[in-house]
Order: C-alpha cells, then sequence, then structure tokens
C-alpha cells in the first residue's frame, strides 16, 4: 500500500505541474522553483539573442567578404591601367624621340639644300629651357622644338622660350637666330608663323620659308 502511493506520488510530481508547486509551497521551496524557471526562461532568450546576433555576425563577413573581392577587383583594374598607361607612355616617348631625330636630320638636309652646313642636335640652356632642334655656324642659329601637333600658340610659345634663353645664355645664339617647328600636323594658318620669323616644316615638308 505504501509502495502503491509513493508511485502515484512521483508521478503526480512529474506530471502535475499545480501538485508540483503545490507540494514545492509546502516544503518552503516554491519562491525559488519560481525564479529557476524564470531563470530558465531567460537564458532561453539570451541563447536566442546569442544565436540572432552570431547570424548576424556571419552575414557581416560575408558582406565583408564581398567588399574584399571588389577591392580585390578595383586593384587588379588599376595595376592593369598603370601597365596599360606605362605601354602608352614607353610609346609616346618612342615617337617623341622618333620625331626629334626625324627634325634634326630634316633640319639639316633643309640647310644644305641652301648650302649651309650644320650638325643639328638638340640643347639644353637650363632646366628650365631645353630645345629639341639647335645647331649654330657662328653666323646662323637654328633653334627649336619638334611637336607631333603644332598651332600659332605654339609659334608664340617657341618665340617666348628663344627670347628668353636668348637672355639667359647669348654665347650659344651667335648671329641670326632661326626659330623653327618641326611637327607632324600644323593647325592653323602658317602664314602668321611665316610673318614671325619661324620656320614651319611639316614632315619634311617645308610650310614657311626659313628667315635666312
Amino acid at each position: 500500500m505504501a509502495s502503491d502511493l509513493k508511485r502515484q506520488f512521483l508521478k503526480l510530481l512529474e506530471e502535475d505541474e499545480e501538485f508540483r508547486y503545490a507540494v514545492a509551497g509546502r516544503l518552503g521551496i516554491l519562491e525559488v522553483l519560481k525564479r529557476l524557471d524564470a531563470i530558465a526562461e531567460e537564458q532561453k532568450n539570451i541563447n536566442r539573442n546569442i544565436e540572432n546576433i552570431n547570424q548576424k555576425i556571419e552575414k557581416t563577413w560575408e558582406e565583408i567578404a564581398k567588399i574584399w573581392a571588389q577591392i580585390e577587383k578595383i586593384w587588379k583594374e588599376i595595376k592593369d591601367m598603370k601597365k596599360t598607361l606605362n605601354r602608352v607612355e614607353k610609346t609616346l616617348e618612342h615617337i617623341t624621340i622618333s620625331i626629334e631625330e626625324e627634325a634634326q636630320e630634316a633640319v639639316a638636309w633643309l640647310l644644305s639644300q641652301r648650302g649651309i652646313t650644320m650638325e643639328i642636335g638638340d640643347v639644353k640652356v637650363d632646366e628650365k629651357y631645353e630645345f629639341d632642334i639647335y645647331g649654330s655656324n657662328g653666323q646662323i642659329t637654328v633653334v627649336g622644338e619638334a611637336k607631333t601637333r603644332a598651332s600659332p600658340r605654339a609659334v608664340g610659345k617657341l618665340l617666348e622660350r628663344v627670347e628668353k634663353a636668348k637672355k639667359l645664355r647669348p654665347d650659344i645664339f651667335k648671329g641670326r637666330v632661326v626659330p623653327v617647328i618641326y611637327c607632324l600636323k600644323y593647325v592653323g594658318n602658317p602664314k602668321e608663323a611665316e610673318e614671325r620669323g619661324v620656320w614651319v616644316i611639316k614632315s619634311g615638308k617645308e610650310l614657311t620659308k626659313p628667315p635666312l
């Protein structure tokens, strides 16, 4: 009889929450159990919040990974762009050197056709003034620039540079000074350049007569 009662009592404790609280109250631990239940519920909430935070952190890392992938792509594009710019710069440098050499040879040849023998090269007056075309025999000094594209504006700039360079180094500008522009293309009327005393040569062909 006692064992049956004991089994019923234990079963009620396990299955009947109200009975369990009644017994607990009798035993003086009801308040403790309520607090423990509240703590357990709060822990569940904390666990849910932690899970939500972990999910947000995971999404944040995914976004960060996407951003880094975009940054790497941008850096690759920048590196490719730098390589392209370097190739363009080298090409332009090669073209410039070729034009300078072509200009020097053309000027020397055109002078020789007029019976004037002169070695043509380049000259550096100082850190600011440097000319692609230069030659002097004591009576005539030819000085100027080689350009892919020239215009009346370039003519004005050349004359200004030559005048300033003459004041700095009059010793290398002896005799009659002949400003010259050698170009692959001339935009504008070369007549203005001729009136200002500038010898314009386009791809080996004289657009104006030199003031000799």
